[in-house]
């Protein structure tokens, strides 16, 4: 239903003792008439700099405006509204612990902005498996008002 064009581009530079990466996205996809569907078109930008078990990075996501329709069913996150969002974070990593915190913001169309804030931590138990935990505070913009809550993740994950 959608045809999809795709591009990208990344870069690595070592300054000294830090290394800093970055990379940017561009995607469209043009739906086909009658489809129902509305034309796709996104583009994200990122950079992090990485020294000495510190890591700090952020980026900037555009998702389109008014690329899927609203859906108002109750408990729904209203996903579909955001139009772009910035994102902020830091880690530091120790021997066989990370630690990590960051931010982020979702403008919505119609809305207020969504924000959300992360607190995390990774235990490495073997090479290839790790045992993490993520606390998330998060504000939903509603049309009459904002919820909030928070999310607790602990996830085992096995790396290939």
């Amino acid at each position: 239903v959608l045809e999809l064009y795709c591009g990208d581009g990344n870069f690595t530079r070592d300054l000294g003792a830090a290394t800093l990466t970055g990379g940017a996205a561009y995607v469209f996809g043009g739906a086909k008439p009658g489809s129902g569907l509305r034309d796709l078109s996104g583009y994200g930008i990122g950079a992090k700099i990485a020294w000495n078990g510190f890591t700090f990075g952020g980026g900037y996501v555009y998702d389109g405006k008014d690329t899927l329709p609203l859906d108002l069913r109750p408990g729904h996150a209203l996903i579909e509204s955001v139009v772009d969002e910035v994102n902020l974070g830091l880690t530091y990593e120790a021997g066989r612990w990370g630690f990590g915190g960051s931010w982020a913001r979702d403008d919505r169309a119609g809305l207020s902005a969504s924000d959300l804030y992360a607190l995390g931590a990774v235990y490495r138990v073997a090479r290839g498996l790790t045992l993490g935990s993520d606390l998330v505070y998060f504000v939903v913009p509603r049309s009459d008002r904002d919820s909030d809550g928070y999310v607790l993740i602990v996830e085992s994950a096995l790396h290939f």
